[in-house]
């Protein structure tokens, strides 16, 4: 089995055990312990598990900003459900915002079939993505401060490279989205970027999955009224049905 494998098995051990001791890893995967050892201090290096005394715990998504490993592997067909009717939306020729979300990057499959497209992002596992795709479309990634654990561009650099461009369409993703408390993200810095790609946009879209609503984090991006369209994965709440006719949003579920 190569490290990929086995890494990826041992994200699937903790996100069903929490944690998980290293002589269990080396029964349940048939490895040494060294291997074993091995695993997990690359895993903890990506932010995916904290590594205990003869052990580790998996790194809880919702307290920090998370790690994009973990945040890739949940909700995947409802993101990429959404992303199928996101993609929908798009025209040749249009340009497009795209933040480091991993519910975005489940476009990326949905865009080889367009040309011209013009796609700027701060997500750069999203830029790798495009640019080894078959796609006809130029890509821009947004230069700033590299963040590891969410493989995004962050900062003053990365707000003021975004202000140079306009967008036909800003695709965005969220952390939570609450009626009263509106549109929010774990971190002051990731709130920014999606400000600025929505700023320098016509046509603002959400994609959000029903895990979010209802939710809170410590930043926040907008109300839920600056968004033109929203895409989730099941009928939403009544009081937020009533909120997107009220906000003439459009929705797509």
């Amino acid at each position: 089995m190569y490290s990929i494998e086995r890494q990826n098995k041992i994200i699937e051990i903790l996100q069903q055990k929490k944690s998980i001791s290293v002589q269990k890893l080396t029964e349940m995967l048939f490895i040494s312990p060294a291997t074993a050892r091995r695993d997990l201090a690359a895993l903890e290096k990506k932010g995916v598990l904290k590594r205990t005394f003869g052990g580790a715990v998996l790194t809880d998504p919702n307290s920090t900003e998370g790690s994009i490993i973990i945040r890739q592997q949940m909700m995947v067909k409802s993101k990429r459900i959404i992303c199928e009717k996101a993609a929908a939306l798009l025209r040749n020729g249009n340009s497009v915002f795209l933040d480091s979300s991993s519910t975005v990057a489940n476009i990326v499959p949905f865009l080889s079939d367009f040309r011209y497209l013009l796609l700027v992002t701060n997500g750069i596992h999203i830029a790798s993505q495009l640019v080894n795709g078959t796609g006809d479309f130029r890509v821009i990634l947004i230069g700033g401060e590299i963040v590891t654990r969410s493989n995004s561009t962050i900062g003053p650099t990365a707000i003021q490279s975004l202000g140079a461009f306009h967008c036909d369409i800003c695709l965005c993703s969220c952390a939570g989205i609450d009626i009263a408390n509106g549109v929010s993200e774990l971190d002051v810095e990731q709130s920014e970027i999606k400000q600025m790609m929505m700023a320098r946009s016509t046509v603002k879209i959400l994609l959000v999955d029903c895990s979010k609503f209802g939710k809170t984090f410590f930043s926040k991006t907008c109300d839920i009224s600056d968004y033109d369209v929203i895409i989730t994965d099941q009928k939403s709440p009544k009081e937020f049905l009533d909120y997107f006719n009220e906000h003439d949003i459009k929705l797509i579920c």
